[in-house]
């Protein structure tokens, strides 16, 4: 005989199997005072825990579908912080870049030209203090240089002498600085950008007081940094032409030819220096030596010439 005993809530259920039995069934024997207890399962528990089923699965998957958007923040927090570490750096980098250009341009004197590229560069300060660096290619540089130099003449009388001076006005060139100007230019009054070019003229250093028969060009000046009246009457003819058609200030620039010890009794020519005309009628002169100021004569009789 095989006996089982099995529970089953609160039955305990025996189940015997005689094989000697010839009927071939099964006896069961419940204890006595023990009753058989069937659970029950209504509609509302069935549909309650499929709820609950498919909220816990519906959680478990936003858990497992949110954890690839966790890494891909962790990562760009990463990131982040790295870029910060960059831009740190980057900062640090280009500081030390602007102080190394600086103690660069601080041990040039300026002005001063250099020739590095294929290019000529001038750098000179702004009235604001500021160094400014111009450029223009060699073989422009070249190519001005090479031209054929003027060789008409004046002929003034002064004291009932007769004095043959070169015309200077044919040696000024307004396209040399035409893609440079406006750094002269923006932001100033017709008055301002005229001191910005006497400003950078007292820059460069007069050798000589004496008109001589061997004028520089513009780019020989700028490039030397020397020059005499004549020379240095030529650049700010120029830049003062270059200037005025940039901007339009209209204005009317003139070389003066003069007597520098005779200002208004001219005895001699010996001197060249610039008279500047606004378009509101004032005037100005410029000289072409003077360090200080823009002219040391208030009223000068000489030669006027427009350029």
């Amino acid at each position: 005989m095989l006996t089982i005993f099995e529970w089953r809530g609160k039955c305990l259920l025996r189940l015997s199997e005689d094989k000697e039995a010839s009927t071939g069934e099964a006896s069961v024997t419940i204890p006595v005072g023990e009753g058989v207890s069937v659970p029950k399962f209504s509609k509302k528990k069935i549909m309650a825990g499929i709820m609950s089923a498919l909220i816990v699965g519906l959680a478990l998957g936003y858990v497992i579908g949110s954890m690839p958007i966790a890494s891909l923040q962790n990562e760009l927090q990463n990131l982040q912080r790295e870029h910060s570490n960059l831009q740190r750096n980057y900062d640090m980098l280009n500081a030390s870049y602007e102080n190394l250009v600086a103690e660069y341009r601080g041990a040039l004197k300026v002005p001063y030209t250099t020739i590095k590229e294929g290019n000529v560069t001038w750098a000179f300060k702004t009235a604001e203090d500021t160094i400014q660096t111009w450029s223009i290619s060699l073989d422009s540089y070249v190519y001005y240089v090479n031209q054929q130099k003027p060789s008409e003449y004046h002929s003034l009388t002064a004291n009932g002498k007769t004095f043959l001076v070169r015309k200077m006005e044919l040696f000024v060139q307004p396209e040399v600085f035409s893609n440079e100007i406006n750094d002269l230019t923006d932001g100033n009054t017709a008055k301002e950008f005229v001191q910005e070019v006497f400003n950078l003229r007292k820059q460069l250093t007069a050798y000589s007081s004496d008109i001589t028969d061997t004028p520089q060009w513009s780019v020989e000046t700028m490039t030397k940094g020397t020059g005499d009246c004549e020379d240095f009457a030529i650049l700010m003819g120029s830049l003062i032409k270059s200037g005025s058609q940039h901007a339009n200030y209209n204005l009317t620039a003139q070389f003066v030819y003069m007597d520098s010890d005779n200002p208004t009794e001219p005895q001699t020519v010996n001197h060249v220096m610039l008279n500047i005309k606004y378009q509101d009628g004032s005037s100005q002169l410029l000289d072409s030596t003077s360090t200080s100021v823009s002219s040391p004569w208030s009223r000068v009789v000489g030669w006027f010439f427009d350029l």
